[in-house]
């Protein structure tokens, strides 16, 4: 029978080490860690037995309660797993123990010398206790609270780990597709577990949960348990027993900013910059940029050799075309080159103010994103390349160059503005606007060739994009 009992806490403590090294890998909480957790844990409970225990006894003799244990102390052998408990005692003359109202504090010098010949009164003591004196209830609680604690431990090092990396992306592996649409991934712990160990599953770095929700996923994406997937973080948070929410998307154009930062070294070295994207996911993106360095030509930076790099970036979003369009701090050369792979005739337009309401109604040939205002006018031959299918063209334009776009042919615009070619020319007013609130874009301002880029072959001219 002492042999089954020796065993069983040798086996104890080996289930104990093998328990961490499981968490440690599933979870990403190290060893150490969770060592002074349970520690922690053990030494409060024991600590809070032990008083009870002791103010049980002072109660019958002098009805007072006890006083804190603060001389217990916890301590896990990080070999063979087994815990010791042990008690820091004051040596005292056998009269004041026998005497004393806190037993637990002290230790008679008869019984100290017994376990230490050269023991002196006023030495401290460390006494190991016996671990079958934790009572069992004792120890269902301290279990209880280091189940809590390395609850707590596994959702502050996903917190650590993946709040710095919102706005930035980060791979998952699909687990599986809910019945709603829904796909729940696990998301790469390379924080945690810098680079891989030889022999290591890669399921050790995909461990940390989190829902790819279908209104962030990529319309006409098809995704399959075990295929890698790229999403970007939105945002991380803490929301206390439910656990942590980590939102990441698919759709969101600042997805796209990534991907370019990630391909261009020129993005990453800030000699292109991105000055503003619009995007409808999983059909087309509108990206504009420009350069600090007049030998470098943003466009061709960001469509590289061949279109190398934007193609990179295309099939990662699944065939999502993109334009990239040279940005220009003339309003009009930017709506111009905005509107590409349209011709432009002409541009005129008036900057709004900046608290002027904005009006949100969408057209099929003009949208509205602020209060700034632009009418284009373009050969009657590139009305519908102009509007896009359904829209979608003069749509991006806008959100791109933060103006609202009313688009409309030549023919169209000069029947109903037979005086309009004057006022091109420079006259004070048009339409009651003074001129320095207007921006213009004539002949000599059409956007140089190259100035746009697109990725893939043009709208094909939608019929109904133009209203009667």
């Amino acid at each position: 029978m002492a042999g089954k009992k020796k065993d069983a806490v040798v086996d104890s403590g080996k289930q104990l080490l093998e328990a961490l090294d499981l968490i440690e890998k599933e979870k990403g909480i190290s060893r150490e860690l969770m060592f002074q957790t349970i520690e922690d844990a053990l030494k409060e409970e024991y600590k809070a037995e032990y008083e009870k225990k002791q103010g049980d006894s002072r109660r019958q003799a002098a009805g007072s309660g006890a006083k804190k244990a603060t001389n217990v102390e916890v301590d896990i052998d990080h070999e063979t797993g087994k815990i010791h408990i042990y008690s820091e005692r004051t040596v005292v003359s056998d009269e004041d123990h026998r005497t004393s109202p806190e037993k637990w504090m002290n230790i008679g010098i008869t019984k100290a010398r017994q376990l230490d010949p050269s023991a002196q009164i006023g030495s401290m003591m460390r006494l190991e206790m016996r671990a079958d004196e934790f009572k069992r209830t004792a120890a269902k609680k301290a279990k209880s609270t280091i189940i809590q604690k390395i609850r707590e431990k596994e959702k502050e090092a996903i917190v650590n780990e993946f709040a710095p990396m919102v706005g930035h992306i980060v791979t998952g592996k699909v687990e599986r597709v809910t019945d709603h649409g829904d796909i729940l991934i696990n998301l790469r712990s390379d924080t945690i577990t810098p680079g891989r160990r030889a022999g290591q599953d890669e399921s050790e770095e995909y461990r940390t949960p989190t829902m790819l929700r279908e209104k962030d996923q990529i319309r006409g994406e098809v995704y399959h348990p075990g295929e890698h997937i790229r999403v970007y973080i939105q945002k991380v948070e803490d929301g206390g027993k439910a656990g942590v929410t980590i939102e990441v998307s698919r759709t969101a154009k600042e997805l796209v900013k990534e991907l370019f930062e990630e391909e261009v070294s020129e993005i990453h070295d800030g000699i292109v910059q991105i000055r503003s994207i619009a995007r409808e996911a999983g059909s087309r993106t509108k990206i504009a940029v420009s350069s600090s360095d007049p030998n470098v030509d943003p466009i061709g930076a960001c469509v590289g050799p061949g279109g190398t790099r934007v193609r990179t970036i295309v099939n990662e979003l699944g065939g999502e075309q993109i334009d990239v369009v040279a940005w220009d701090e003339n309003p009009a050369i930017f709506i111009g080159n905005a509107l590409s792979p349209a011709s432009v005739s002409q541009i005129f337009g008036e900057i709004g103010d900046d608290d002027e309401t904005q009006d949100e109604t969408e057209g099929r040939r003009r949208t509205n994103n602020s209060a700034n205002k632009a009418i284009v006018i373009v050969p009657d031959d590139q009305l519908s390349l102009a509007i896009g299918k359904t829209g979608q063209n003069v749509r991006l334009a806008a959100q791109l160059t933060n103006y609202h776009i009313d688009i409309k042919s030549e023919s169209e615009f000069y029947e109903a503005n037979p005086d309009a070619a004057e006022d091109f020319e420079g006259e004070e007013e048009y339409d009651g606007e003074p001129e320095e609130d207007r921006i213009y874009l004539d002949d000599g301002d059409m956007p140089e060739e190259g100035s746009t880029a697109e990725n893939a072959p043009e709208d094909i001219p939608d019929e109904d994009g133009r209203e009667d």
